[in-house]
């Protein structure tokens, strides 16, 4: 018999199994019945291996029955765990913190239960089931029924919703409280000294958050797009550090750079990179306690590049199994994605891997490896940017948006620098502008009342083949941007923007 670290290793052979089937399906009306289910339903042998499944199982695993008769369901579903020990599903100490397993055993010994199963595929698929397992006796051999649902859609919109409204609920209630507080003190002509440094830092906050799921939402559904360009670890690491170093997470944790950390360039997509170091850093941050330290660093090693954060806490084996599974938080029901998010970005867009060891005694220590691409250290540039800060301070820009607060803000910043501007609240209005005054460039919303931003600049290009339209939008995929391009628009900044990125346009589109 094989070896287990949790449930039975034991199996019976192929031809036992089709014996049983023979046993359990001597009446035709039985699978007419269950085949019709709407539910995964399949019965096990003592084994926990599949004597029967029907149509609904072979389905949704799309394949034929015979290739999954005597395997048991964690192996039938392609779990990431099943064979990490060599007695198979259930047997390693992953498994030991499985649902699935635990409703089969609880069955062979007469109890029904229910519960959820989390399963990460070997290709880094995630799963959530909704399994019943009941005890199931025929003729004189114990057999369990086993019936599963799909409910991956169910948990990832109930994830989303309460880690996104909670998140962005106290950060926005912290904005409100800072306007609220800078309002009541501009009445008393005083402002408190750091207000508006603490107003944007939480605005600026807020944002990320949003951003954070939307980049999960869009890597679940094979919607992301990673943008790989040159990089340098060394400011990949301050990054995050500045991020940080003022969350109210790492309050009285101290952030050190690892004395033997690297400064390289290479390639990567800066985004999702900067997203999953960050992620790293907060964790540890959250797990550190009040006057301590935690280490970040970065290094090079056989064509890899390894980015790591030391922290002193120990994290407790029944965590450490269930770690990067999905809906899996030590934060409280329905909290947190960050480890979750950190390895499918990882896996899936970045091409590598994140992992850790955590002992008692030396802390827990986070790995996330990624493949080296040289570039030339000379590509990390500010691009396009003159390096005359006087220069290009000379130019007409209209600015489209059907939110004031937007083309204010653009207005501000354009015409701090120098710039002129003017603003129109739709592409119909726009229009009529564009024939009555002469732009240098425009700044162009996607989504108007009354008329588009792509529907405007189609009508532009009839009589002006020349001026600079930058499309401002937080769609901004592949697709999108080819949307942008056959109106005739010639860049897009994405949503929300902030002062350098309205500058570096301006400037680029103006030289």
């Amino acid at each position: 018999m094989l070896d287990t670290q949790y449930a039975s290793s034991r199996r019976e052979t192929l031809e036992t199994v089709i014996f049983q089937l023979e046993n359990i399906n001597h009446k035709h009306i039985f699978k007419s019945i269950i085949d019709n289910m709407p539910h995964m339903f399949m019965i096990l042998n003592d084994c926990r291996q599949i004597v029967f499944a029907n149509a609904r199982v072979t389905d949704v695993l799309q394949c034929e029955f015979t290739n999954i008769q005597g395997l048991r369901p964690g192996e039938a579903f392609g779990c990431a765990n099943a064979d990490k020990f060599s007695g198979g599903c259930g047997t390693s100490l992953f498994c030991k913190y499985c649902g699935a397993v635990k409703s089969i055993i609880n069955a062979t010994n007469n109890i029904t239960s229910i519960e959820e199963c989390r399963i990460t595929t070997a290709n880094g698929v995630a799963i959530n089931l909704r399994v019943w397992a009941f005890p199931l006796p025929v003729i004189d051999k114990r057999f369990v029924a086993f019936i599963c649902d799909d409910i991956s859609d169910e948990k990832r919109r109930q994830s989303l919703e309460k880690v996104f409204f909670h998140d962005v609920l106290n950060t926005a209630g912290g904005v409100k409280g800072a306007a609220l507080m800078l309002n009541q003190t501009a009445k008393n002509s005083t402002t408190p000294p750091g207000i508006g440094d603490k107003l944007i830092n939480l605005t600026d906050r807020l944002i990320d958050e949003i951003k954070a799921q939307k980049e999960i939402f869009s890597a679940e559904n094979d919607q992301l797009e990673p943008q790989h360009d040159a990089v340098n670890s060394g400011k990949i690491i301050h990054d995050v550090i500045d991020l940080y170093k003022n969350h109210s997470v790492g309050q009285g944790v101290k952030i050190k750079i690892l004395p033997d950390s690297c400064d390289f360039n290479f390639k990567s997509d800066t985004i999702l990179l900067e997203r999953v170091i960050g992620n790293m850093l907060k964790n540890a941050l959250e797990a550190t306690p009040c006057g301590q330290s935690i280490q970040i660093g970065c290094r090079l090693q056989s064509s890899k590049i390894f980015f790591e954060v030391h922290n002193p806490a120990y994290i407790p084996e029944d965590i450490q199994r269930q770690i990067f599974q999905r809906s899996f938080s030590t934060k409280g029901e329905g909290r947190g994605l960050g480890t979750y998010s950190m390895k499918i970005l990882s896996n899936r867009y970045l091409k590598g891997d994140i992992f850790f060891t955590s002992t008692n005694g030396m802390g827990t220590v986070f790995t996330a490896s990624y493949p080296y691409i040289p570039v030339d250290p000379h590509a990390i540039t500010d691009d396009n940017m003159p390096t005359d800060e006087n220069a290009h301070k000379t130019g007409k820009v209209l600015i489209v948006d059907d939110l004031d607060i937007n083309r204010e803000i653009i207005e501000y910043i354009l015409t701090d620098e120098g710039f002129t501007t003017r603003n129109a609240s739709n592409g119909r209005e726009a229009l009529q502008m564009l024939k009555n005054e002469n732009f240098d460039l425009v700044f162009m919303d996607i989504s108007m009342p009354e008329l588009s931003g792509t529907e405007a600049s189609e009508i532009i290009r009839q009589t002006n083949k020349d001026m600079p339209i930058i499309a401002m939008t937080a769609n901004a995929s592949s697709e999108d941007m080819k949307i942008y391009e056959s109106a005739g628009m010639n860049d897009c900044i994405s949503k929300p923007f902030d002062t350098e990125q309205i500058l570096k346009k301006t400037r680029q589109w103006l030289h």
